[in-house]
């Protein structure tokens, strides 16, 4: 892992924009009436970032702007949707890369799929492209450090690219819900990697190995099977919020209904008020009340 010396280490601010740009990884917009990423960003003091200006191909960017990866992975002929948005903030020279989570009935495949086969086989169809963003990104938008963040879905890629970049000291990450990740070649060893921090909303109740039927604050989170484990996990809990199970989570999902605790909009306020409270304190359990402040 990076010494302590030339690690680019994560800050309030990190957590804070992390919650932020991992929900505006979310389209906000239809396929008939897209909306660009651009627009997510207003007032976040992030500006958006076209990936052709960072060597990415035109037909790998979507009509909003988001980086995109649709496509049958020939392999396992497992559809694969893929989507990054790509931020800039000038002041710090920092790039952001943040992952969409699960938006489609698509994405709750992968998630089941990479639960059950490893996450790596979704992003090896996006690593190729990563590898040419930062290769360019400090020559182009003079980038000093990258900030890596994710949603659900989004949080296991952002756990795979931290993972398979344990040497680059530019790198910090934030995932918010992440289930995690097992793939056999990644070292479990939570907190071995001190750029990485894992965010997700527990239960006090909550037994050590959960069922698709145990009701908890985010059932997603840390729940892949056998997962393999570098960055620092930071239960949150959320006493005022209502708990659900995995089973009743993907059904109100597919229903229209919201994910709960699961939600990024719910993740944008608990990382806001880490940010303002307490954020040098990795690895301890904080509980935020009705109010959003611990």
């Amino acid at each position: 892992m990076p010494s302590g010396n030339t690690l680019a280490p994560l800050t309030a601010a990190d957590i804070r924009d992390a919650g932020v740009l991992s929900d505006a990884a979310y389209s906000k917009g239809s396929a008939g009436n897209p909306v660009a990423a651009a627009a997510n960003l207003i007032g976040t003091g992030w500006t958006h970032v076209d990936p052709t200006a960072l060597g990415i191909d035109a037909g790998r960017v979507d009509a909003e702007g988001f980086l995109s990866v649709r496509e049958t992975d020939p392999a396992s002929d497992v559809a694969i949707d893929v989507q990054a948005l790509l931020a800039r903030h000038d002041a710090t020279q920092t790039l952001a890369i943040a992952f969409r989570g699960t938006e489609s009935v698509v994405d709750v495949v992968n998630d089941l799929l990479g639960a059950v086969g490893g996450f790596g086989q979704i992003y090896n169809r996006v690593d190729p492209l990563i590898s040419t963003i930062l290769q360019n990104a400090t020559a182009v938008l003079g980038t000093t450090r990258v900030l890596v963040t994710g949603h659900s879905l989004g949080g296991a890629l952002t756990e795979e690219l931290l993972a398979r970049r344990g040497t680059d000291a530019m790198l910090v990450g934030v995932t918010f819900g992440s289930p995690g990740i097992n793939d056999s070649d990644v070292a479990d060893a939570p907190g071995s990697d001190p750029r990485l921090i894992n965010i997700g909303h527990g239960s006090l109740d909550a037994p050590l190995f959960l069922n698709p039927l145990t009701a908890v604050g985010d059932p997603v989170y840390r729940q892949t099977p056998f997962e393999r484990e570098q960055g620092t996990s930071i239960q949150v809990f959320l006493p005022d919020e209502p708990e659900q199970s995995l089973v009743e989570l993907v059904a109100n999902f597919l229903a229209g209904s919201g994910t709960g605790q699961h939600g990024s909009a719910l993740y944008v306020d608990t990382a806001a008020a880490m940010a303002r409270t307490a954020p040098d304190r990795h690895g301890f359990w904080f509980s935020i009340g009705p109010n959003r402040s611990m």
